[in-house]
């Protein structure tokens, strides 16, 4: 298997995982961003009647601190 083929999994599992935790939605789109330690990412939510934009908030340079996911207006 080739790094490009292990990398193709390692990914197509990832969003998976994603997908499942917003209980397969009609489409979904993210944007991640890293600025000064801080990881940053975005998530656009489509189901069939509504769209839902998250922000998910995970500071790298705490080990104690957990991601935390919150609705974005």
């Amino acid at each position: 298997m080739t790094e490009t083929a292990r990398d193709a999994s390692t990914i197509q599992e990832a969003i998976d995982t994603i997908v499942q935790a917003f209980d397969h939605p009609a489409s979904i789109s993210l944007e991640h961003t890293i600025v000064d330690g801080e990881k940053q990412t975005w998530f656009e939510v489509t189901t069939e009647s509504v769209v839902v934009c998250y922000e998910l908030r995970y500071d790298g340079t705490d080990d104690t601190a957990e991601p935390e996911l919150v609705v974005v207006d």
